[in-house]
């Protein structure tokens, strides 16, 4: 439901094609493991319509590589593009939409302490207005809910460029159908 509630978001938001526009999956920090679901699915999603996909996100939080073999192939059939970058600030250059999410990695399933060890270094993956202003007036996405002043500041989370509360209202209809 959250990938046809995206979908459909990313329709509105940027019309019947996406081709040509770049699509900022963004890895933001969380105190807890968080799981793949969603960015996986959105990915799936964003690689489908034929946008320019780049995941902003540190080294360890890569996707599995059966997933980015899938984007991949997604992105070929569709004429888009997809990498990955571990700067988050250059990530958001041009991006048409952002998209923020917090999520594990393989790597340390069933060793959460040694993932809080290592996400506590990584604060700074926040979506603020100074990443918000090297896009390309860029929508801001996030599934909700959303710690505040955590994966997002308030300044974009209330401002007339997110649409996370459309994406939620667009959740509930795909739900009801």
């Amino acid at each position: 439901c959250q990938a046809m509630a995206d979908w459909m978001t990313l329709q509105e938001t940027l019309g019947n094609t996406a081709h040509n526009k770049k699509i900022t999956l963004a890895w933001t920090y969380h105190p807890k493991q968080r799981g793949m679901a969603v960015p996986i699915s959105f990915a799936e999603v964003a690689t489908r319509l034929g946008a320019n996909v780049t995941i902003a996100c540190p080294e360890p939080y890569r996707l599995p590589d059966e997933f980015n073999k899938i984007l991949e192939s997604n992105s070929h059939k569709s004429g888009g593009k997809f990498h990955y970058s571990h700067n988050l600030a250059d990530a958001a250059k041009g991006a048409h939409v952002v998209y923020a999410n917090s999520w594990t990695t393989p790597a340390f399933f069933g060793r959460e302490q040694e993932e809080f060890d290592e996400r506590r270094n990584l604060r700074s993956w926040i979506i603020d207005a100074n990443v918000m202003a090297k896009t390309h007036d860029a929508t801001f996405l996030h599934c909700l809910p959303v710690r505040r002043n955590v994966c997002a500041t308030d300044e974009v989370l209330d401002s007339p460029a997110s649409k996370v509360l459309d994406l939620a209202e667009n959740r509930l209809h795909v739900e009801k159908a």
